[in-house]
């Protein structure tokens, strides 16, 4: 029986399950926050009580359990509206989500900065690749790489004078159909991530920013709120486990040399990679 669960219930339940599911969505909602002060106050205590360890693992476990609750609730929310893949975008354009996460990103960076690097997309085949996928959290991801390479742009032009403009960013596409491979690699041309730093990138709640906002309302476009483009430090840390529950992976890498590609020259910086599975099962792993 292909009909979708929910419909099989009458539509009194259905309204219920479907409100019930609302309401669980909405106290989750500021779970991220709630467990970065959490482990931010234990991070303090550790200082204080060397005896006291924070236990990373079960904090991810924990925010793993949570992401899922959360995608299930707008799963069924979805197919309760009528949505025919509910919470999955089936055949989706990839175009269209790394547009408008760029788009996002440049809105965000410029709103903080009053500049934004241009972003080049080095792939004349990219209006062909549609992939099944999970939008928000793949436009999540899109948006914390994008905003990192800006900042870091940003950062590389301010060594040159206050007014310069930061240097481009590129977007590669690795497509590999027979090994059902799909990845996006973003190639900034800012200052790189030092070696500390590289350790600790998806370090949850790793920021030294003092800036705060609610960060994962996944109702708003990242272009609607004037949020800080750092804040608390959970963005790497999210997008590596929304990218590894379906089989994907968030990778950061220095480039220490020039490299070539389609007759355009791109400068050292870091090149920040989501892979993405391409093959239908994220359909029934959720």
């Amino acid at each position: 029986n292909d009909k979708p669960t929910i419909k099989r219930f009458s539509n009194v339940d259905q309204s219920v399950l479907a409100a019930t599911f609302e309401q669980v969505r909405s106290r989750h909602a500021s779970t991220v926050e709630n467990m970065a002060d959490i482990v931010l106050l234990m991070r303090s205590l550790e200082n204080i009580n060397h005896g006291m360890k924070l236990d990373d693992q079960l904090v991810d476990n924990f925010l793993r359990d949570r992401l899922g609750t959360q995608l299930l609730c707008d799963h069924y929310v979805g197919l309760s509206k009528g949505k025919a893949g509910g919470g999955i975008s089936v055949n989706c354009k990839f175009e269209d989500v790394l547009t408008d996460a760029i788009l996002d990103a440049k809105d965000v960076c410029d709103a903080n900065y009053g500049k934004a690097p241009e972003v080049h997309i080095l792939d004349a085949n990219l209006g062909n690749y549609e992939i099944t996928l999970i939008r928000p959290w793949v436009h999540y991801i899109l948006c914390e790489l994008f905003k990192n390479g800006m900042t870091s742009s940003v950062q590389k032009a301010s060594f040159e004078g206050h007014s310069a403009m930061p240097p481009d960013m590129f977007v590669r596409i690795h497509h590999n159909e027979s090994q059902e491979t799909f990845a996006c690699e973003i190639l900034d041309q800012g200052i790189g991530i030092n070696e500390k730093g590289h350790e600790r990138a998806f370090l949850f709640a790793e920021s030294s920013s003092q800036q705060r906002w609610d960060r994962l309302d996944e109702q708003q476009s990242y272009g609607m709120v004037r949020q800080p483009i750092t804040s608390l430090g959970v963005g790497l840390s999210l997008s590596q486990m929304m990218a590894q529950m379906f089989g994907g992976s968030v990778q950061l890498e220095n480039r220490t040399e020039e490299i070539d590609y389609s007759n355009v020259r791109i400068g050292t910086g870091c090149s920040s990679t989501v892979h993405l599975s391409s093959c239908d099962e994220i359909e029934y792993n959720i």
